[in-house]
């Protein structure tokens, strides 16, 4: 028995705080699997004829994660996005696809730090 995520669950996003959405919405999608269907309790079977998946074990320990584990990386970014309204570092996407870490002013003349997907996967031991 399985339910399907109520589309008002998601336009009730669009009440939170604009940087609060991506994580909360990832959240979201993380308890449901990722494909927007929560299971009931006591009926996490996969669907027959679906190959079982297993996953990976959550990456702890990281830096500002205030003891919590993460599955991936997005999960990760999502956390410290939120974290920077505590001015603690964070990543920015930018246009280009790369992230630009954003750690309070930067001193004049001082480049940014810039990462591609890749090194912070590597960085922070996440393999997805």
């Amino acid at each position: 028995m399985k339910r399907v995520l109520n589309r008002g669950i998601l336009e009730n996003f669009m009440l939170l705080p604009r940087n609060c959405v991506p994580a909360t919405l990832l959240l979201c999608l993380t308890a449901c699997g990722g494909n927007g269907v929560v299971s009931e309790p006591g009926h996490d079977v996969a669907p027959s004829g679906a190959p079982e998946i297993t996953m990976p074990e959550d990456i702890s320990g990281l830096p500002y994660s205030d003891g919590r584990s993460f599955a991936t990386l997005d999960e990760y970014l999502a956390w410290l996005e939120i974290q920077g309204q505590r001015d603690l570092p964070w990543y920015f996407k930018r246009k280009d696809g790369r992230y630009e870490r954003i750690a309070g002013r930067r001193p004049p003349g001082q480049a940014p730090e810039i990462y591609t997907r890749e090194e912070l996967m590597a960085k922070y031991g996440f393999s997805r």
